[in-house]
C-alpha cells in the first residue's frame, strides 16, 4: 500500500462528526396546541434524557456510516490503483526454453516450472485493471507473439493457452528486445519476465531496464547433464573415439552412471561421483567402420521405496553422436616398374583405408591417353617418380619427386640431404608428422607463384598444395624410396592426412550436431535436385522423412526443434547428424539467492472480475444513500 492510500483512509475521521450531527440532530418539532394536558404523558414517554436514549434509533446512524465507508473505501482503492491517472501496457513474457521443463520443486510429483509460469501469467490476466492493456510474447529459441496488445480477457486467455514449452534454448534478451519494440510508443511501459534464473539474464535485464519485473519461476533443483557427446574419426590413427562430458549442476556432490550405447547394443558403463560443480571427461577408443549413432545416457540409482532416482531436467540426460561409416579410398597408382612394389606394399598395410579391390597400378602413358576419364574413377592418383605432361581438369593428386606441369610452381633442382622442418604446423597435411625424423636422400624445392606449402628444407618448399574449385594437388618432392622410415612410418600417416584434406573435408556435409531449432546448411554443393531428410526423436518415438530440394547446390532444414537422430540422403551416400541440447545455462537450474522482483505496481485490479472495486463502492453508497431518504421521509428513521 502506498502514500496515497493511506491519506485515503484517513478520510474515515469523518465518522466521528456524522456521529455528532446524529445526536445532535432535533427529533421533534415545536408546536403550538390549545391543550397540553391530554399530550402531556405521550410526550413524557418520548423525551431524550441519555445518550443511551439518543442512540436508541440506530438505524439512520447505521447507514450513514455505511454511506460514508463506502465513500472512504472508494476513494482509498481509487488512490492504491491509481488507475484514474494512468493506463499501463504491459508485456508479459513467458520463457518457454528447455529449463522450463524443469521440475518446479526438488520432487518428483511437482508441476514443471512452465505450467507454475503459465499460471502465474493467467493470474495476471485475470487481476488486471480494466484500464490496463496487455500483450503475450513467448520466449523461445525465437520469440514470437501470441497476443498484441488487447484489453480482452478472453484474448489474453486463449493467448496464455496457446504458450508451449519447447527442448530448445530461449533468447529471453531477444524476447526483451522484441518486449520493448512493442512498448515503442507506449507512454507507461511494463514487462514482465516469467522464467527461471535463465543463465542469470533475468536478474541482468531486471537490473538494466527499470521498466522490466521478474516473476521469479522454481526453486533451486539438482541436476546432472551430458553438456558433450561427439563421435570423430582420427585419420592419423585409423580410430574412432567418442568424447563425452557430465557436468553437476548442484552444490552438492551427485551419484550416477553413464551407459554408452551403439545402435541399441550398450558398448561401455561408467559409475560417476561427481562433486559439487564437477566436470567428467572422457575419451573412448572405438572401432565402429560401418558407423551409425551412438547413444549416451544418464542413470541415477533408484532410491530406497524402489523408485527412480530424482533429475532435475530429464532433456539432458540423453545425448545422441553420429559415427561416420568408414570410407575405403580407391587408389591409382602410377610409377616406374622398380617402384610399384613398394608402394603397393604399403598401400594393402593400409586395409582400413584403401580399398584393395578398387585400386590399381597403370603405367603413365594408359593414364594419359584418357587421363580425364580415368581420373574421375579413382579418389586419389599417386603418382611417383614420373612427371605428367599436365594434369586434368578435375580430381584429387598426390606426386611425389616430381613436379606436374601446368602447376604455378618453378623446380629449383636437387637438394641432396636435405633438413625438413614444418612450414605450417597447423596445416591438415602436417599433423603426425615430425619432420626431423625424416632423413630423405634428396629434395627438389619449389619456387612457388601460388600455393600453400606445409613442408619445407633450406632450399624452399618440398611439400606444397595446389588448390581450384575443382581439383586438388599435393607435391611432395622428396625421394621417399631413399628413406626407409619414410614408407615405414611417415608415409601413412602423410596419405591419411591427404586422404583426410582432399575428401574429409567435403564429406562432412552436416555438422556433427545442432542444436533444437538450429538450421541444418549443406557445407559443400550437392549436385542432386533434392535430398532426403529423415529423423528420429526418441522421446517420442516417432521417424519422419522429407524430401527437400536443392537451390543453386545448397539445401537448408529448419525443422530439428526436437532432439534425436537425423540423417540426409543424398544419390549415393548418407550422411548422419544429430540435435542435443548441450546448452550449460538451460542445464543449470540454479536460482539466485535474492528474490525476484515480485511486488509488482501493476497488479491494482481487484476481485470483481478484473474490474476496480471503486465504481462498486460508489453504487452501494448511492443505493442507500437512497434507502437512507426512503426510510427518513416515511418516519421510520425519523
Amino acid at each position: 500500500m502506498n502514500f496515497a492510500a493511506i491519506a485515503g483512509l484517513w478520510a474515515g475521521l469523518l465518522a466521528l462528526p456524522v456521529i455528532a450531527l446524529y445526536i445532535l440532530k432535533i427529533k421533534r418539532h415545536r408546536r403550538e396546541v390549545p391543550y397540553l394536558r391530554l399530550w402531556q404523558d405521550l410526550v413524557a414517554d418520548q423525551m431524550f434524557t441519555t445518550l443511551f436514549q439518543r442512540l436508541q434509533r440506530w438505524l439512520s446512524l447505521l447507514l450513514q456510516l455505511l454511506i460514508l465507508a463506502c465513500l472512504v473505501g472508494a476513494l482509498a482503492v481509487l488512490t492504491l490503483s491509481d488507475s484514474f491517472l494512468r493506463e499501463d501496457s504491459v508485456v508479459l513474457v513467458v520463457d518457454c526454453g528447455a529449463s522450463m521443463n524443469g521440475r518446479e520443486k526438488n520432487a518428483r510429483d511437482s508441476r514443471s516450472r512452465f505450467e507454475a509460469a503459465v499460471a502465474a501469467a493467467r493470474e495476471m490476466v485475470e487481476g488486471r485493471s480494466a484500464e490496463d492493456e496487455m500483450a503475450v510474447v513467448a520466449a523461445g529459441a525465437q520469440p514470437e507473439v501470441l497476443q498484441g496488445f488487447s484489453r480482452s480477457t478472453l484474448r489474453l486467455r486463449e493467448a496464455c493457452d496457446a504458450l508451449r514449452v519447447a527442448p530448445a534454448s530461449s533468447d529471453l534478451r531477444a524476447a526483451h528486445r522484441l518486449a520493448k519494440d512493442l512498448l515503442a510508443d507506449k507512454k507507461h511501459p511494463r514487462i514482465v519476465l516469467f522464467t527461471d534464473a535463465a543463465g542469470g539474464a533475468a536478474a541482468a535485464l531486471a537490473d538494466e531496464d527499470p521498466n522490466v519485473r521478474w516473476r521469479r519461476v522454481g526453486e533451486t533443483v539438482a541436476n546432472v547433464g551430458i553438456v558433450r557427446f561427439q563421435a570423430r574419426r582420427n585419420h592419423g590413427l585409423g580410430t574412432d573415439y567418442l568424447l563425452l562430458v557430465v557436468k553437476n549442476f548442484a552444490s552438492e556432490p551427485q551419484a550416477c552412471r553413464v551407459e554408452i550405447g551403439f545402435e541399441g547394443s550398450t558398448k561401455r558403463v561408467l559409475p560417476l561421483e561427481l562433486a559439487a560443480d564437477a566436470e567428467f571427461q572422457e575419451t573412448i577408443p572405438l572401432t565402429l567402420p560401418e558407423g551409425g549413432f551412438a547413444k549416451a545416457e544418464i542413470v541415477h540409482d533408484k532410491s530406497a521405496d524402489g523408485s527412480d532416482g530424482f533429475d532435475g531436467l530429464a532433456l539432458d540426460d540423453v545425448a545422441y553422436a553420429a559415427v561416420p561409416t568408414a570410407r575405403l579410398y580407391r587408389v591409382l597408382l602410377i610409377a616406374p616398374p622398380d617402384a610399384e612394389a613398394p608402394f603397393k606394399a604399403a598401400l594393402a598395410a593400409m586395409g582400413t583405408l584403401v580399398d584393395r579391390e578398387g585400386s590399381q597400378a597403370m603405367s603413365l602413358a594408359a593414364f594419359a591417353a584418357n587421363a580425364e576419364d580415368t581420373a574421375a574413377k579413382f579418389d586419389l592418383v599417386l603418382v611417383v617418380n614420373q612427371q605428367v605432361e599436365s594434369l586434368p581438369s578435375r580430381g584429387c593428386f598426390l606426386s611425389i619427386n616430381a613436379l606436374p606441369g601446368g602447376l604455378p610452381a618453378k623446380a629449383l633442382g636437387v637438394e641432396t640431404k636435405p633438413e625438413l622442418q614444418e612450414a605450417e604446423a597447423n596445416h591438415p597435411l602436417a599433423r603426425f608428422l615430425e619432420p626431423k625424423s625424416m632423413r630423405p636422400s634428396a629434395a627438389r624445392p619449389l619456387d612457388l607463384s601460388s600455393g600453400t606449402p606445409f613442408l619445407s628444407s633450406k632450399a624452399g618448399p618440398v611439400g606444397v598444395v595446389f588448390q581450384t574449385a575443382t581439383r586438388k594437388v599435393v607435391y611432395l618432392g622428396l625421394d621417399v624410396l631413399g628413406d626407409l622410415f619414410f614408407l615405414q612410418v611417415a608415409f601413412p600417416i602423410l596419405l591419411r592426412n591427404v586422404f583426410g584434406w582432399v575428401h574429409e573435408q567435403d564429406s562432412e556435409l552436416l555438422q556433427p550436431t545442432y542444436r533444437p531449432g538450429e538450421v541444418m546448411r549443406s557445407r559443400f554443393t550437392v549436385a542432386d535436385a533434392s535430398v532426403e531428410v529423415g529423423w528420429r526423436h526418441e522421446a517420442s518415438r516417432q521417424d519422419g522423412k522429407r524430401q527437400v530440394p536443392v537451390a543453386a547446390g545448397s539445401f537448408t532444414f529448419a525443422d530439428t526443434g526436437q532432439p534425436g537422430r537425423y540423417w540426409v540422403r543424398t544419390a549415393d551416400r548418407d550422411f548422419r547428424t544429430t540435435v542435443n541440447l548441450f546448452d550449460v545455462s538451460e542445464s543449470d537450474l540454479r536460482m539466485p539467492e535474492a528474490e525476484s522482483t515480485a511486488d509488482l505496481d501493476i497488479e491494482r485490479a481487484g476481485f470483481l472480475f478484473g474490474r476496480d472495486l471503486w465504481p462498486l463502492l460508489l453504487l452501494v453508497a448511492c443505493g442507500l444513500w437512497v434507502l437512507e431518504w426512503a426510510l427518513f421521509h416515511r418516519r421510520f428513521t425519523e
